[in-house]
């Protein structure tokens, strides 16, 4: 599908290059010379990719970026900064400004087609989440249809009891009995939450206490993520680290998008944040945690399931990108803060069937040791009852059986 690309840039003689190279790429390309020109532009039409230069009369490039940011009527715009400075501040200010990544003048071209590949990622995953949104809003409205009206149901009860219990001692045991079930229903409706989001993600997404978060594996790295200054140097860490357990580089590239995103709402919405990952020897796991206020309970089903949902100023697509781009994702929010773990397998022909590690998640861990204990035995028989080699009565050799 072609995409379409609006470039935003007052030197002719680089304009007229990126729209040459951009339609070499397969691209739709429509060129402003002005920021001023290229937000008119903007409010008429839909372009998924915006490429800006920083400096621009009449309307900066980080002017052009705020504008797109603070327009909630526009689509997902995939912002790609271009500029000549190189100061770390002049940086951290365009991607405060609202751009997803940066090239620095004059740009390398395979650089660049690079970097456009991970904003198309972004755009394609953006365009086909929406189209399930449909579905997930249905979902959500049915969800608050029951648990409205079973917490008007309790709420109508409550009342008469309280009218009750100024008239006789039993009406107050029975009021009591509605408190009690008030707070059972609270418990019932996380607890529903929890099942409906394992159900539509496939088993992919575990809300949990934070108790229940599982620790697997070696503690390779313990990140602070307090400042955004942050947050470049530990992409730069789990692409190290990605690196060195040889992992291919779109599934590099999907760890390190899915982590960024978690940092950066810890660095946004938290303090005293930090990423921990650990390493298994089949998978990497990161786990990003704050002391943040959490997602209130009405929220969670919105939040994890509906893209562009945010109870803050943001686009909301940080669970709807992570759903896409690891393996298994667990949540515990709340008002102690939040714990966002991310599972990738390093090779993904090791991961076993989902539907199988789902099942003997569910049996727990003393079932799990029982089966691998029985597994065992069976293949010690198997090997037991095999014959020897050399065995007169003609048992194929051990060396001869394929692996």
């Amino acid at each position: 599908r072609v995409m379409r690309v609006l470039v935003a840039e007052d030197d002719a003689m680089s304009r007229r290059l990126l729209q040459i190279l951009l339609e070499q790429w397969g691209h739709e390309v429509v060129t402003a010379e002005t920021g001023v020109k290229a937000w008119s532009l903007l409010e008429q039409e839909a372009f998924p990719l915006l490429i800006t230069d920083w400096m621009m009369p009449e309307m900066d490039g980080l002017e052009l970026i705020r504008r797109v940011r603070a327009a909630d009527r526009l689509k997902y715009v995939y912002i790609l900064l271009l500029t000549a400075k190189t100061l770390k501040e002049d940086l951290i200010r365009g991607m405060e400004a609202g751009a997803n990544d940066y090239v620095t003048k004059p740009f390398d071209r395979e650089e660049l087609r690079v970097r456009l590949r991970a904003g198309e990622r972004i755009v394609k995953l953006e365009q086909a989440l929406s189209e399930q949104n449909r579905e997930l809003h249905v979902i959500r409205k049915e969800l608050e249809e029951r648990v409205n009206a079973r917490t008007l149901d309790l709420a109508r009860t409550n009342e008469e009891l309280r009218a009750e219990a100024a008239e006789r001692q039993r009406g107050a045991k029975e009021l009591a009995a509605t408190q009690e079930k008030l707070v059972q229903s609270e418990r019932e409706k996380r607890e529903f939450y929890r099942e409906v989001i394992r159900c539509v993600t496939k088993d992919k997404f575990h809300l949990v206490d934070r108790s229940e978060m599982p620790t697997e594996g070696e503690l390779i790295l313990d990140a602070p993520l307090n400042e955004i200054e942050d947050y470049p140097a530990l992409r730069m860490e789990l692409r190290r680290i990605c690196a060195e357990h040889e992992m291919d580089s779109d599934l590099t590239g999907d760890f390190v998008l899915a982590v960024g995103e978690a940092a950066t709402n810890a660095i946004k919405h938290a303090e005293k944040g930090r990423c921990l990952v650990y390493d298994t020897g089949d998978r990497l796991i990161a786990r990003v945690e704050d002391n943040g206020s959490g997602i209130r309970t009405e929220n969670l089903a919105p939040t994890i399931l509906l893209p562009g949902f945010s109870t803050q100023v943001s686009m909301g697509m940080g669970y709807t990108i992570m759903l896409e781009t690891v393996d298994r994702v667990w949540l515990s929010t709340g008002p102690e803060g939040t714990q966002v773990q991310l599972e990738k397998w390093i090779r993904p022909e090791d991961r076993p069937d989902p539907q199988f590690q789902a099942t003997l998640d569910r049996f727990g861990d003393e079932c799990q040791e029982e089966f691998t204990g029985m597994m065992n035995g069976i293949v010690g028989v198997e090997e037991a009852d095999a014959p020897n080699e050399g065995d007169p009565e003609g048992g194929e050799n051990p060396s001869d059986r394929p692996s």
